[in-house]
């Protein structure tokens, strides 16, 4: 495994773990906008649309500066 604390990913032979990018939030969008996961969730909105993924993304940036 390897451990990249400057650009905040985990990588191993299989896995790539990153912080999520704007480009990303498409993705997202579709993944997330799905009634049966928004019916077991309490802070999902429903329908999910990209302007949810996007801000959603922009908001963990800040945690990844604080570490």
């Amino acid at each position: 495994m390897i451990y990249s604390k400057t650009e905040k990913t985990i990588e191993t032979d299989k896995l790539l773990l990153r912080p999520f990018k704007e480009s990303d939030a498409n993705n997202v969008s579709i993944m997330c906008n799905n009634y049966n996961l928004y019916k077991s969730t309490s802070n999902l909105p429903y329908p999910y649309t990209l302007e949810c993924a996007l801000t959603w993304i922009a908001s963990h940036e800040q945690n990844f500066e604080l570490d």
